[in-house]
């Protein structure tokens, strides 16, 4: 034993379905439409990976309501996931040091299809880039990420996989 763990903790596991959550699937974490005991089951039973971009975090620190951000981040603590950088930088968004240098051709694609909203281009170009599923209830941002190669589910879609055994 080492501390409270032991060496199986530490084992490298074959992953199977790598997953990151647009801040609107926390909203329905925090709303009780989707149970994080679900999905902490589901993680450890189908060797599941949860990754979370700097972009979320920040979303959720705007929050002005302080007991909705703690339940926010009381969410991210449960599911614990893997935070990992941008593929690209914006200026004014990104945080140079979570962020990578890309080259902007899928942002700018993502950014075209919904002009305001960079926070969600980057969101979108790093599943594209990394091979991770977007689960979003934003349908032009699932609609891009499928239409330039990438992978995404609606809420309701990513709640049925959850069922599977």
């Amino acid at each position: 034993m080492l501390g409270n763990y032991s060496t199986n903790d530490f084992e490298k596991k074959e992953v199977t379905e790598k997953y990151i959550f647009d801040t609107n699937i926390f909203d329905d974490m925090v709303n009780e439409k989707l149970k994080i005991l679900d999905i902490v089951k589901y993680k450890n039973n189908k060797k599941v990976e949860i990754y979370v971009t700097h972009i979320q975090i920040d979303e959720i620190n705007k929050i002005s309501d302080e007991d909705k951000r703690a339940r926010f981040f009381i969410s991210i603590f449960e599911i614990r996931p893997i935070l990992i950088s941008t593929s690209s930088c914006a200026f004014d968004v990104s945080r140079f040091d979570k962020s990578k240098f890309g080259n902007g051709i899928i942002f700018n694609k993502i950014k075209k299809v919904n002009i305001n909203n960079v926070e969600d281009a980057l969101i979108g170009e790093t599943t594209i880039k990394e091979g991770i599923i977007l689960v979003t209830n934003d349908k032009r941002l699932k609609n891009i990420v499928i239409e330039l190669g990438g992978s995404a589910l609606f809420f309701d879609e990513f709640k049925e996989r959850l069922k599977e055994k």
